[in-house]
C-alpha cells in the first residue's frame, strides 16, 4: 500500500514537474513577444539585434534594418479611442509579419514604431520597404471605436539603413531612425534611405 501511494505521489509530481515546465516555456515565449502584435518586442530586439546582425553577416546576406512608423496615428486614438487605436496596432502587426519574408524578423519596437531585420543589400530591403509601405496604405482596418464600427487608412513612414562590416547594433538603430524621421519630413507615405 506505501508503495502504490509512493507511486501516486510521484507521479502526481512528475505531472506538476510536466506543467511547471510547459509555463516556463510559454513565460520564456512571452516575454520576447508582443503581446498586442505577436511580433516579437524590443526586449527581443535588443537581445538579438546584434546577434541577428553577425549571422546575417557570417552568412554573408547583407542585411538592412527597416524602421516603420505609423503616420498621424495620434489622429486614429482622437477620432477613434485607445482601444480602437490598439486594434490598428495589432493588424498593422499582421500585415507586417505576413509580407516580410520568412528569413526577416520583424519587431514591435515601441508604441507605434516596427524595426524589420532584412536581407539582401540595399536594393532588396528598399524593395521590402516599399512593399510594406504599399501593403498598409492600401489595407482598409476595420475597429470597434468611440463610436462603434469604423474603417481606418493609416500610412506609413520607413527609414532603411543597409548594415556595414564596421556598424554597431546602436548606429544602425539610430541611423534607421533618422532615415524615417527624413521620410516623414519628405511627405509621410513614403522611403527613405540613410546615406
Amino acid at each position: 500500500m506505501k508503495i502504490r501511494a509512493r507511486l501516486s505521489h510521484q507521479e502526481w509530481l512528475e505531472q506538476e514537474n510536466a506543467l511547471l515546465r510547459a509555463e516556463l516555456k510559454k513565460l520564456k515565449k512571452e516575454l520576447h513577444l508582443d503581446e498586442l502584435t505577436g511580433l516579437q518586442n524590443a526586449r527581443s530586439l535588443r537581445t538579438h539585434l546584434s546577434g541577428a546582425l553577425d549571422r546575417m553577416r557570417l552568412k554573408n546576406q547583407r542585411p538592412a534594418l527597416l524602421f516603420v512608423d505609423i503616420d498621424h496615428f495620434k489622429d486614429v486614438n482622437t477620432a477613434h479611442g485607445h482601444e480602437a487605436a490598439g486594434q490598428v496596432l495589432a493588424q498593422v502587426g499582421r500585415v507586417i509579419g505576413s509580407t516580410v519574408r520568412a528569413s526577416d524578423l520583424a519587431f514591435r519596437y515601441a508604441g507605434d514604431e516596427f524595426v524589420v531585420l532584412v536581407s539582401g543589400g540595399s536594393k532588396g530591403a528598399m524593395r521590402v520597404a516599399e512593399r510594406l509601405r504599399q501593403r498598409i496604405a492600401d489595407q482598409v482596418f476595420e475597429v470597434l471605436g468611440l463610436q462603434g464600427l469604423a474603417r481606418v487608412r493609416v500610412t506609413c513612414s520607413i527609414g532603411v539603413r543597409s548594415l556595414k562590416r564596421q556598424d554597431s547594433a546602436a548606429q544602425v538603430l539610430e541611423e534607421a531612425d533618422r532615415a524615417m524621421f527624413e521620410a516623414k519630413r519628405r511627405s509621410r507615405n513614403c522611403v527613405a534611405e540613410a546615406a
